[in-house]
């Protein structure tokens, strides 16, 4: 376990009459001080994931925990 943890997180979106997953279901252990990368194509959902991270979205499904605890919304 990780001091940031992704737990089975993935993100849909629904509008107009259709149904997108931008991030599939996925698991990521990070420990504290450790330096990640995440890189891919554009649209790939690498921003959506670090939005997940700041708490700027909420994921459809799973959790993402920082040192063992469930992230939300941003803190003032």
């Amino acid at each position: 376990m990780g001091y940031l943890t992704f737990e089975n997180v993935s993100k849909r979106f629904s509008g107009f009459g259709s149904d997108s997953e931008v991030v599939a279901p996925f698991s990521l252990g990070i420990s504290k001080g450790e330096i990640v990368v995440f890189l891919g194509p554009s649209g790939c959902g690498k921003t959506t994931l670090m939005r997940m991270v700041g708490g700027l979205e909420t994921p459809t499904a799973g959790v993402i925990r920082l040192d063992g605890k469930p992230l939300g919304a941003p803190d003032r």
